[in-house]
């Protein structure tokens, strides 16, 4: 009796545990097969069911027919797909063209022309031949190693930049972009860029100024009779709204838009986002503009008395305060490359300041009349500046020399540079955008757009084509193409940071803060190495020749046994000691400072009978006569 199960699904018997099929026939030999089924494979007219061992990949197939049951061994064919070995594939890898590892050919890194490594380029690199350990020289060389990947990573980034600031274009030259208005961009651009374009009546508590943050993405709108709000305003979600009872002259975001300064009637007060009152800075009277450098956390202020003032907001303490001597100051802005501080006065003047001298570092006259606004482009090479001679003057601060001149209808009373050097220029009712400033030739008038009466500030938003205007009767954003930066480094400015990011580079920042000491002109110099003047090198002289022995400080432990007797006569035993100690070290640098001058004076004495022409000054030289 057959004992074997029968698979239900196909009606065979089930033998093994593979489920490979039951051959009620005794297999075919291969002396008993046809000749025709003896070394060839199966024909193609014939219909075959194939089924193989699922453990191995090299099982036979065995072909079922009506009648018959054929195994055929599979062939394994080995298809070497690859080129011959007389024809080597050449790929560039790392600009050097070199022959491509095929058991690697998917981690190659692609090329990168060196039209683009060019403007990526880190200067010539050192020569390790000039060290002396093999040590120091393998730094080195792993130290040229990371620059060049560093090179080369930063021009493959590039191809993720797709985006690229483009400026209005005419089809015709007799066309001109200044008479393009809101309303018809409006009609041309997304929905997105549509929602950038609004207005806010705000008819109780104007004039209005307002400010960006760093990131573009908030806004301050501040009345000058008391109304404060923040929002949102891309999303156009309100932050907080209040009033301050008191008029209001200036405002200014801090390090996030976390926290803000508002310069009212009396003394500087700091706010929180929600609108609450952090701190109340009376030792800032009377502030009439103010300003932030985010990299030294100080906000510098400039008051109704003239003084200039720098204030470490992460400490709480007054980094310095001068007097300018110049009257009321109510014009004021950094140079963001090297965060000197620019003043323009009523005099015509304007002034550099930095909070390590109490003098002005640069001042020139830059109209015969009151400077009204003055603005320095994120570069920090051009300065514009204006004054009530309605003349508007590019400045090379290189040179501070003027570089271009333009005259306008009425006297301008806010001007700002944007992230791609366009100027706006904003009058009582007229705001004009200029375009090519600090070229050789005159600039143009890029776009230009009207307000109501009382303008009082215009500013463009960081990172987008906006520029906001504010006025008597409220707020207007202006679409204006070209404006702002494609590109933003989310490290330092992120728009969507979230909140563990924004409190991330809150520490970052706070890390790497700069100390005020290293504000100046010139902030290459920072690398640099201080040659001491000759001045220097006298008065350190003087300070070691006549060195004056110190008074010691020295308080013995009390020991109740000794008494008072025994605890003086050891505090004048240490004293002396130590002045003993100090006066032998001043004798022997005086010794050592005597002999390196002898030494000086016998390389300048000269013989005699010497060629050398004569000078006035030989009097003062030792002769030394020959043998």
């Amino acid at each position: 009796m057959d004992t074997r199960r029968t698979d239900m699904r196909d009606g065979r018997p089930f033998q093994g545990k593979d489920r490979r099929p039951f051959v009620s026939k005794k297999p075919v030999r291969y002396f008993d097969a046809p000749s025709d089924a003896v070394g060839h494979t199966v024909k193609e007219s014939h219909v075959y069911t194939r089924k193989k061992k699922a453990f191995d990949s090299t099982a036979d197939f065995v072909a079922f027919d009506d009648d018959t049951t054929t195994t055929v061994q599979r062939k394994q064919k080995h298809i070497d797909r690859r080129k011959p070995q007389d024809e080597p594939e050449v790929d560039l890898i790392n600009d050097v063209p070199a022959e491509r590892n095929r058991d690697r050919r998917l981690n190659d890194v692609p090329g990168v022309p060196k039209e683009k490594l060019k403007k990526f380029n880190r200067g010539k690199a050192l020569d390790a031949n000039g060290l002396r350990t093999h040590f120091h020289k393998k730094l080195l060389r792993q130290r040229e190693k990371k620059i060049q990947f560093s090179k080369r990573q930063a021009a493959r980034t590039e191809i993720l930049h797709a985006e690229a600031s483009g400026f209005l274009e005419v089809e015709d030259a007799l066309e001109d972009t200044a008479r393009v208005t809101q309303k018809d961009l409006a009609k041309t651009v997304d929905i997105q860029s549509q929602a950038k374009n609004f207005d806010l009546q705000l008819n109780d508590f104007g004039p209005y100024g307002f400010q960006y943050t760093r990131n573009g993405r908030y806004l301050m709108l501040f009345g000058k009779q008391g109304h404060v709000a923040t929002m949102d305003w891309i999303t156009k979600k309100l932050m907080c709204e209040f009033h301050v009872q008191e008029s209001i002259a200036c405002g200014q975001w801090l390090h996030q838009e976390t926290m803000m300064a508002l310069g009212q009637k009396q003394w500087v007060n700091i706010y929180d986002s929600k609108g609450v009152e952090l701190h109340c800075i009376k030792k800032l009277f009377q502030v009439l503009t103010m300003d932030f450098l985010p990299y030294h956390f100080l906000l510098a202020t400039g008051s109704e008395r003239g003084y200039l003032s720098w204030l470490d907001i992460s400490v709480g303490q007054m980094v310095s305060q001068f007097n300018t001597k110049n009257g009321r100051l109510a014009v004021m802005k950094k140079n963001p490359s090297n965060a000197v501080m620019h003043l323009g006065h009523s005099n015509g003047t304007v002034s550099l300041w930095s909070p390590n001298v109490p003098e002005p570092l640069v001042k020139f006259l830059s109209h015969h009349t009151a400077v009204r606004a003055l603005d320095i482009d994120a570069s920090g090479r051009y300065m514009a500046t204006t004054g009530n001679d309605r003349r508007v003057k590019i400045w090379d601060l290189r040179k501070y020399q003027t570089v271009q001149e333009l005259d306008v209808f009425q006297s301008p009373v806010s001007m700002d540079f944007s992230q791609t050097a366009l100027l706006a220029i904003g009058m009582d009712k007229n705001v004009q955008v200029y375009k090519d400033v600090g070229l050789t030739q005159a600039p143009q008038l890029y776009m230009q757009h009207y307000v109501k009466n009382g303008l009082r500030h215009v500013e463009f938003c960081p990172y987008e084509d906006v520029l906001g205007c504010g006025f008597s009767e409220g707020f207007s954003s202006l679409l204006i193409p070209g404006s702002g930066e494609a590109h933003f480094d989310a490290i330092e400015t992120n728009p969507f940071q979230s909140k563990r990011q924004r409190q991330e580079m809150e520490v970052h920042s706070l890390l790497e803060k700069i100390p005020s000491e290293l504000i100046g002109l010139d902030p290459s110099q920072i690398g640099q190495i201080h040659q001491p003047s000759l001045q220097e090198t006298l008065e350190q002289k003087a300070r070691t020749l006549f060195v004056n022995v110190p008074k010691v400080e020295f308080t013995p432990k009390y020991k109740a046994l000794g008494g008072s007797a025994g605890w003086t006569k050891r505090k004048e035993t240490v004293r002396e000691e130590k002045k003993r100690q100090q006066i032998k070290q001043a004798i022997a640098e005086r010794k050592k400072l005597i002999e390196t001058m002898a030494d000086e004076d016998e390389e300048a004495e000269v013989p005699a009978n010497s060629d050398r022409p004569k000078s006035v000054f030989d009097r003062f030289i030792k002769k030394k006569i020959n043998a």
